[in-house]
This record gives C-alpha cells, sequence and structure tokens, in this order.
C-alpha cells in the first residue's frame, strides 16, 4: 500500500506555533491514475473509521474508484496535535503519514479553521484563524504588535 508524508511549511511573524489539533478534519484532493477519477474535496477525519465493502478492514476515508474497486486513505502517526514551531519555519515538517490504496493525494486544501496559533511566549492564543491567499494577518495586543503566518503550503511526499 503506498504512504505519502503530508507536509506543511509557512513564514511566521510574532507567532511561536502552529497547532492543528488531531480532532479537524483535514481537506484533500485525490486521483486515481488507473481510472482517470479526481476528487477534488475529500475530507479526511482521523477519528472516523469506514467500512470497506467487500473487505473486513476500515479506512478513514472511502471512495468509489470505478466501477467496482474503492480507494481508501488511513491515517497514521497523528496521535496527538501536530505543532510548527517558529523554529522551523520555512522547513518542510511532516504532520501525519497517508497509508493509500487505489487513490493518491495530490494536493492539501489548506483554508484555515483547523489550525490555531500562539503568539510570543504564548500568551496570546488565536483560535481557528482563516487564511485567504495562503496568509493571515491580525494584531496581538499582548506584544503590540502585527502577528502573520504567510506563504502558507502543503504537499503530499511518498514516504
Amino acid at each position: 500500500m503506498p504512504a505519502f508524508n503530508m507536509q506543511f511549511k509557512a513564514q511566521m511573524e510574532g507567532i511561536e506555533k502552529l497547532v492543528i489539533s488531531t480532532e479537524e478534519r483535514l481537506n484533500v484532493a485525490c486521483t486515481n491514475s488507473v481510472s482517470g477519477d479526481t476528487f477534488p474535496n475529500l475530507w479526511l477525519d482521523q477519528s472516523e473509521e469506514v467500512e470497506i465493502a467487500g473487505s473486513r478492514g476500515t479506512a478513514n476515508l472511502v471512495v468509489k474508484v470505478g466501477d467496482k474497486q474503492h480507494g481508501t486513505v488511513c491515517v497514521e502517526n497523528f496521535k496527538k496535535d501536530f505543532e510548527y514551531p517558529a523554529e522551523k519555519v520555512g522547513q518542510w515538517v511532516t504532520v501525519c503519514k497517508l497509508e493509500c490504496r487505489n487513490i493518491e493525494p495530490t494536493k492539501w486544501i489548506i483554508s484555515g479553521g483547523e489550525f490555531t496559533a500562539f503568539g510570543g511566549e504564548g500568551k496570546t492564543k488565536f483560535d481557528t484563524i482563516a487564511f485567504e491567499d495562503g496568509a493571515w494577518f491580525d494584531y496581538d495586543d499582548n506584544q503590540r504588535c502585527e502577528v502573520n503566518v504567510q506563504e502558507v503550503e502543503g504537499r503530499f511526499v511518498r514516504a
């Protein structure tokens, strides 16, 4: 079963860390290269277990591919909240691993809502931040400065 590392990187100013909760759903696009089927807007929820038709197994996401097959995605190694610290700014960091069968992830659609940001020294918490065009801006009253997260990117790399 092919595996893919789901990776994240961003630029941050005035932010100590970004956090993605394990309770959040992740929006991904997938494709099946054999059938040509594309799935541009799938929601991956690691707390959800779906039975795979014709199998005894389960997956976090199951989609019908072609006439008789199913594509599956299982989330691995996402047991605690993911933290992207200021020390890693601009570097790719693996969020989790996806085990896939009959479909491959092609894009992580990062719009926000799944992220919480923490200002300098963790004194200010910004809940459910939303990215517009890969950026988010706000003001931290405790630090008395503008804070931002920019150049937000996600990708999948074969594990």
